[in-house]
């Protein structure tokens, strides 16, 4: 063997140990990214209608996603985003009947809530039913290792029906976080919907039918445990109104305890329960504020999120960024130890040449 050669080897050798581990990580790149429900399967002319897209992965810390439809059919679109993820690096676009969202996460962190895209239709459209296209382009984890290797679509589909028939209406109403129950029906006037403790303000997407005008009873949320009424009242230009109302229920706290080494502490016990009452009667006072009413239709808002604990994602991104520095590490020394063989090889060859070339002259 050449000593050419036999360095070679030893660097092939290196770089196939080094790519080893990917094999697995290409095998995950076919798995979806996202998981896309529709909160409806019908709209009217001029309402909305939301798609909940929910991270199926945990180790999503960029990714790039595009909805394409019809622009004679819907009219706008937007991102209903919670507070974790809006305050990271969001940026949205429309024109030209496509919606882009690119999200890149801080500080090694990852996606793992869901968000909603809401789309309002034309007025005065007229198609049995639109299509909306979802497509992930790109898309990567917190160090910056591709996530997916080809384009995942998927499409969802909603079918036009007719307005309602009484005056005053709403053509549709869609709460920043949850789904109403039951679903959303104009002659129907009675909902109710949970929401996580985190949440304490709501600002619905209320659209009225066409010369109608809608307000608000309310934006804050009662106490952890509490159920309080919104009532979206509707008033046509005939003077007709009609009082839809939701009765929201916030989730209580959820409870952590404190664990010693015999116990929980009776001391630590009685501090949260007076932190808790106290908390309480805070977010009851802060409930009784009333919205001033708005005369205009009601924009989408985002729900407050307060966990701000480390996610199984960021363990596992950072314990895959330690295998692969350990793996390099391994990769680099089997290249100088190929190289030193190498090296060895060539000086025992030319001793050999030495040794051999008067003997060849006598």
């Amino acid at each position: 063997m050449k000593k050419h050669d036999f360095g070679a080897w030893f660097l092939l050798c290196a770089l196939l140990f080094l790519f080893a581990p990917g094999v697995s990580a290409m095998a995950e790149e076919t798995k979806p990214l996202f998981a896309f429900a529709a909160q409806e399967e019908e709209v009217r002319p001029g309402g909305s209608f939301a798609v909940t897209c929910t991270p199926v992965r945990g180790d999503i810390g960029a990714f790039v996603l595009f909805a394409d439809f019809d622009a004679e059919a819907i009219a706008n679109a937007k991102a209903e985003l919670p507070e974790s993820v809006k305050s990271r690096h969001v940026y949205t676009s429309q024109q030209d009947g496509r919606f882009a969202l690119v999200y890149t996460a801080k500080d090694g962190g990852a996606l793992t809530e869901p968000f909603t895209l809401v789309f309002r239709t034309e007025r005065g459209a007229e198609f049995d039913a639109v299509t909306v296209s979802f497509s992930v382009t790109d898309a990567a984890n917190a160090v910056g290792q591709e996530l997916i290797d080809t384009v995942q679509t998927t499409e969802k589909t909603f079918t036009y029906v007719k307005e309602p028939e009484i005056g005053a209406a709403l053509l549709s109403l869609i709460p920043p976080t949850g789904t109403l129950s039951p679903s959303f029906d104009p002659e129907r006037f009675q909902y109710s919907l949970s929401v996580p403790f985190s949440v304490t303000s709501l600002v619905f997407d209320a659209q009225p039918a066409e010369g109608c005008a809608v307000r608000v009873n309310r934006k804050n949320l009662g106490a952890g445990g509490s159920t309080v009424d919104f009532e979206f009242t509707v008033t046509s230009e005939s003077g007709e109104t009609a009082v839809y109302t939701v009765a929201v229920t916030r989730e209580t706290k959820p409870v952590t305890a404190v664990t010693g080494k015999t116990g929980t502490s009776s001391a630590a016990k009685g501090k949260d329960a007076a932190s808790s009452e106290k908390s309480a009667e805070s977010e009851a006072a802060e409930a009784n504020v009333e919205e001033a009413p708005a005369e205009t239709t009601v924009v989408t808002g985002e729900a407050r999120d307060a966990d701000l604990t480390q996610t199984d994602a960021e363990k596992n991104a950072r314990a895959a960024q330690t295998d692969r520095l350990v793996t390099a590490a391994i990769v680099l020394l089997a290249v100088a130890f190929g190289f030193m063989l190498a090296v060895l090889w060539q000086r025992v060859s030319e001793k050999k040449g030495e040794k051999s070339g008067p003997r060849h002259g006598a």
